[in-house]
This record gives structure tokens, sequence and C-alpha cells, in this order.
């Protein structure tokens, strides 16, 4: 049997995405910027008037 690839999700959900790109421009965050830099990185948005529970089952089942 075909062994699946590994996958790493990590999610900063509510986060203030200009801040965190801002400290790992500045170093303060350098294992997350290795990880940006050496995997695939996006940014996800949810219309206001969504929940953004109803986003985690498509993300992680398709």
């Amino acid at each position: 049997m075909k062994k699946s690839p590994q996958l790493i999700l990590i999610v900063l959900e509510s986060t203030e995405v200009e801040l965190v790109e801002k400290w790992m421009s500045e170093g303060h965050l350098p294992n997350l910027k290795k990880l940006k830099e050496g995997g695939v990185y996006s940014r996800v948005t949810t219309p206001a008037y969504i929940s953004s529970g109803c986003v985690w089952p498509s993300l992680t089942v398709g």
C-alpha cells in the first residue's frame, strides 16, 4: 500500500495577519517564517455573514 504524503496544517484564526507577517520579517518568528518559506502559505477569508466554524468541515474533509 502506498504511503500518503504527510501534511501539517497550521491555522492562526482571529489573528492580525499583518502583524504576524511583520514579526516574521523582523525576525521575531523565525520558525514560522521557515515553515512559510518552505511550504505553502495562503490567507483564508470568511465572508462576514458566515461563521468561521462553517469553514472548518470544508477545510478538513474537502
